[in-house]
């Protein structure tokens, strides 16, 4: 996207000056009114040096894909924008625009606030103090637009209108839109008002192919199997030991199974902001093995062990997110009915910003299809089997 630096006269205080001096203005263009004004923010919060700024092709897509801002608004490139995240699994996000005219940045701001509400449901569920730092973020429109999900955005409000007091700054209220069509909700829903998936494709999707290691455990004899794998056919073996009875139901082994995972793996913390991460996250020696992975390592590693359990289960490549990143899921078949399973999301992440962590969740287990629609979750609907029952669910344990 090309920002274009055109000049808007903002009447800044000399002190956070970075262009030429007319009178007792300062004379700066729109990127680095933007820029500017990020840095307020940023100073703002204690932990400001967790965030990285995107660079302009991931701004773009971020304004176009992520907030959904309408591109006759982009395509105008007559304004400034900076945007900082703190992280793929971390609410933690600030958005600044300047150079919009009053009724654009209404609309904007209209987007943001939609995004941040849609944040609150990303994270319910799977990263509490995540969604409450969604919950509490605050959007601004005027002569800056903002999102502010940060810890402290009351003092990055404040900090904005001390800094900048001259200019026109003011909390986002759909009421005031005098004269403005608003926001219109640009997202991609089908017939069925699901978000339509696009696979982002920042990750390698590709599943672990698990069958040597099947079929050594249908002959209990691993002595052939490749040193990674026989390394993981070892660590299910120890799950298999430690927590299943030949007297459990298939549902009893599910559970087991699913809160083993969830309990002995964390989140693969290097791959959050879109890093690579740790070697082998993405398959089941990162979970079962080293204790850590991203979602494809907790599905794949899942899978296995349902394979392994003679339970049917498929993994499901999607996404989350508005369909903006890769994500993965498992389904299972009991009682001939299927219900998803998200491990991933069942093993919330430790807060970032106030250190509290979380074990064990069972929010995602066997629930139906369109829970995972309503929890922001996208994939292929046609060529998936979709989940509707709900005698397994874990609301319903008391009648297994």
């Amino acid at each position: 996207m090309q920002l274009v630096s055109v000049l808007l006269a903002l009447s800044l205080l000399t002190s956070c000056a970075a262009g030429p001096v007319k009178g007792d203005a300062v004379i700066l263009t729109t990127q680095e009114g933007a820029e500017s004004a990020a840095g307020v923010i940023l100073d703002s919060q204690s932990d400001g040096e967790d965030y990285t700024a995107l660079s302009e092709e991931d701004m773009d897509f971020y304004l176009r894909e992520v907030y959904t801002i309408p591109g006759e608004i982009l395509d105008k490139g007559e304004f400034g924008a900076v945007i900082y995240t703190a992280g793929e699994v971390d609410a933690r996000e600030i958005v600044v625009l300047a150079g919009l005219s009053s009724a654009d940045s209404h609309t904007v701001a209209g987007a943001l606030e939609a995004y941040r509400q849609g944040r609150v449901g990303d994270f319910t569920g799977y990263a509490p103090q995540q969604a409450q730092v969604a919950e509490q973020g605050l959007v601004r429109e005027g002569d800056l637009t903002c999102l502010l999900l940060c810890s402290d955005p009351e003092g990055a409000g404040k900090a904005l209108e001390e800094e900048f007091a001259q200019m026109a700054l003011r909390p986002y209220a759909p009421e005031d839109a005098a004269g403005s069509t608003g926001y219109i909700d640009q997202r991609e829903y089908d017939e069925e008002g699901r978000r339509i998936f696009h696979p982002p494709g920042d990750h390698d999707m590709t599943l672990y192919d698990t069958s040597a290691i099947k079929a050594a455990w249908a002959a209990g004899d691993p002595s052939n199997l490749s040193e990674k794998d026989a390394a993981i056919y070892e660590a299910c073996e120890t799950v298999f030991q430690k927590e299943i009875k030949e007297s459990m139901t298939k549902v009893e082994k599910e559970l087991a199974l699913h809160d083993y995972l969830v309990s002995h793996s964390e989140y693969d913390r290097k791959a959050l902001g879109g890093g690579a991460g740790r070697e082998d996250n993405n398959n089941p020696y990162g979970p079962l093995v080293k204790g850590y992975g991203i979602c494809l390592g907790y599905a794949t590693s899942f899978q296995l062990l349902m394979d392994l359990a003679g339970i049917e289960c498929i993994t499901v490549v999607g996404a989350s997110s508005g369909s903006s990143q890769d994500h993965a899921w498992n389904m299972v078949k009991l009682d001939g009915e299927w219900y998803c399973v998200d491990t991933t999301w069942d093993d919330p992440v430790t807060s970032m910003i106030q250190g509290i962590s979380y074990t064990i969740e069972r929010t995602y287990f066997n629930v139906t299809s369109q829970f995972m629609v309503d929890t922001d979750h996208q994939w292929d609907y046609e060529n998936v089997p979709w989940a509707t029952a709900d005698t397994y669910g874990w609301d319903n344990r008391a009648g297994w």
